[in-house]
């Protein structure tokens, strides 16, 4: 008999343990998965920064990077092709 007292109070604390965890606890104001009574969060403000639009066209691309002749071509065709395709 005692033996079944103690199982039983060792079941019964575990399944409270399951339910409360299926609650949320009750640690914090509302709890549960619906987020009631938590106040309404802002989305964060963008950040300043560089903003790539891209890869610079020929021109830039020449001036920037000191391209010779023939390098320029490349990037030239590379930039034409990489344009289309997107």
């Amino acid at each position: 008999m005692k033996n079944i007292l103690v199982v039983s109070t060792v079941c019964l604390a575990l399944l409270a343990q399951g339910a409360a965890a299926q609650y949320g606890g009750g640690r914090r104001e509302g709890g549960g998965m619906g987020g009631y009574g938590r106040p309404e969060m802002e989305p964060a403000p963008p950040l300043p920064g560089a903003v790539m639009e891209g890869p610079p066209d020929s021109a830039t691309a020449r001036t920037a990077l000191t391209l010779t002749d023939s390098q320029a071509l490349k990037y030239a065709q590379a930039y034409a092709a990489f344009m289309a395709s997107t």
